[in-house]
């Protein structure tokens, strides 16, 4: 790597200020991040751009009872020799206080070098610890050490990634999750924008799991391992607006995933995996402010489907931020599930928006649980009634260098829970950001 990188430093030419700050923001830029002008320092004729951003996350929960305070420090750094090779650092110093334990570590964040249009062919080059995301966050939405090709030649781009983690990403853990401990992956995608406002894209994942089976006696609970798989993921995502008039428009969206493969559970052993995913919706929006939105989506994912385990579930849905599209309080994993989901929106000021969702959630089968929830749930396994949802974001953006974001949500249990049937809990988080 550094004997390339070399090679692309001689290759390098002159570039100006405004090229220097085009290709950071391109490279670097985030939905969900403040993009304020960045503290620059000049070297070697180039800047050297620095930023950092401090959050604070406040997340209570009711029925369970539970609540998580987080703060943290974010800093990062950016330096280009043009085209041929940038160079881009970040950590992150995070206290996070969760009943009853308190944490405090440095995490590493993106920390690459990419070159670009290498001799002209298209071919650019990451490789480091990477950023993947996809739009809507159903695919991925994770940082990885991997090496990425990606060949542009508008309008069709395409990328195919390795990626393996190579070391521990906090401070305070000397070893590798089990999630990604000895696994290799191999990422390949596709886009092509057919149409203005129109795009296709194929996903590939494949997951290779190289850890010994089971779990190691001599290994510490949190470093064991239950789970091994091999599993590929496939699937298109179709996505776009239509602009009938100029005074609204119609949006719309379709993922469609297939997983298949085997996995080894430590206690119920060996099993094939094949499963199936959709979710699609439509999203209507007026022109003329307040902007008022109407959005309404449904997905479906098969008793055996799964998602990546690199995803987030997250969308903005015409809003001015994203938040968790299947739920800010359960958040489940699209598995063994049907979620129907009706929302609507407006716009506050100049770059904010509020909205009211409402989810509705029955299992394709009944089962005694519900894959990665973020609310504890216990089934009996006899109905496939989950319950119902709903959520009221609104988000705060006016300023390049302060975000806020304010989230209620109520969940009411359905038949599944037994006994619990028809209880409430509640939810109610605070983020806020600041950027310097």
């Amino acid at each position: 790597m550094l004997a390339v990188a070399a090679c692309l430093l001689l290759a390098a030419q002159p570039a100006g200020a405004q090229e220097d700050t085009e290709r950071r923001e391109r490279l670097t830029e985030r939905p969900d991040k403040l993009s304020p002008e960045p503290f620059s320092i000049d070297i070697a004729g180039r800047p050297l751009t620095l930023r950092a951003e401090i959050g604070v996350e406040a997340d209570f929960l009711r029925r369970p009872n539970r609540s998580v305070i987080k703060a943290e420090l974010e800093a990062d750094a950016f330096y280009s020799f043009g085209d041929p090779l940038s160079l881009f650092a970040q950590i992150r110093a995070v206290a996070e206080k969760r009943q009853p334990d308190s944490l405090r570590y440095l995490e590493r964040g993106e920390m690459w070098l990419h070159s670009k249009d290498i001799g002209g062919s298209g071919l650019s080059i990451d490789a480091g610890r990477v950023h993947f995301e996809d739009d809507r966050r159903w695919w991925w939405d994770t940082e990885l050490d991997a090496v990425r090709a990606t060949w542009e030649a508008s309008p069709v781009e395409f990328s195919l990634a390795l990626a393996r983690e190579v070391g521990p990403s906090r401070s305070d853990r000397r070893f590798v999750v089990p999630e990604h401990d000895s696994v290799r992956r191999i990422f390949a995608g596709a886009s092509w924008d057919w149409h203005s406002k129109h795009v296709a894209q194929a996903f590939f994942l494949r997951h290779f799991d190289r850890s010994p089976p089971g779990a190691a006696p001599q290994l510490a609970p949190r470093r064991q391992d239950d789970l091994d798989a091999r599993l590929s993921w496939a699937g298109v995502r179709f996505a776009g607006a239509f602009e009938p008039r100029t005074t609204y428009s119609l949006g719309y969206w379709l993922d469609a995933a297939r997983v298949r493969g085997d996995e080894r559970v430590l206690e119920s052993g060996a099993r094939r995996v094949n499963g199936s995913a959709v979710d699609a919706g439509i999203n209507w929006q007026r022109a003329a402010a307040p902007r008022p939105r109407l959005y309404v989506g449904y997905a479906v994912g098969s008793r055996d489907f799964r998602q990546t385990g690199l995803h987030a579930n997250e969308a903005d849905l015409g809003g001015s931020q994203r938040f968790a599209h299947y739920g800010a309080l359960l958040n489940p994993e699209l598995s063994n599930l049907q979620i129907l989901t009706i929302g609507a929106g407006r716009s506050l000021a100049q770059s904010s928006s509020m909205d009211l969702v409402f989810h509705r959630y029955r299992q394709v089968k009944p089962a005694s649980v519900l894959r990665d929830a973020q609310l504890t749930t216990e089934l009996t396994g006899e109905h496939r009634d989950i319950g119902s949802e709903v959520d009221a974001v609104l988000a705060i953006e006016e300023w390049p260098r302060f975000r806020l974001e304010l989230i209620a949500s109520a969940f009411r249990a359905g038949r599944a829970f037994g006994a619990q049937d028809g209880k409430w809990s509640y939810r109610g988080f605070l983020a806020a950001r600041f950027a310097f």
